[in-house]
């Protein structure tokens, strides 16, 4: 995956969740990039702040589908 469509999904995956990412445009601005922490701190993992692989695949097992 490019970098934008994992932080795009990365971005949606958290507004199902309820962390405001300020929108899902792919680009990793300064909210989303304090939501990626807010979520990382409350899942118990190092809070980056990046929008990576493995924090995708975390969210997907961890978001609501549908």
């Amino acid at each position: 995956m490019v970098q934008r469509e994992i932080t795009k999904e990365v971005q949606i995956l958290l507004g199902k969740l309820r962390f405001n990412t300020g929108g899902t445009d792919g680009r990793a601005g300064p909210r989303t990039v304090a939501a990626i922490k807010e979520f990382q701190r409350t899942a118990g993992v190092p809070g980056d702040g990046k929008a990576t692989q493995a924090l995708l695949e975390l969210l997907r097992s961890v978001a609501p589908s549908g």
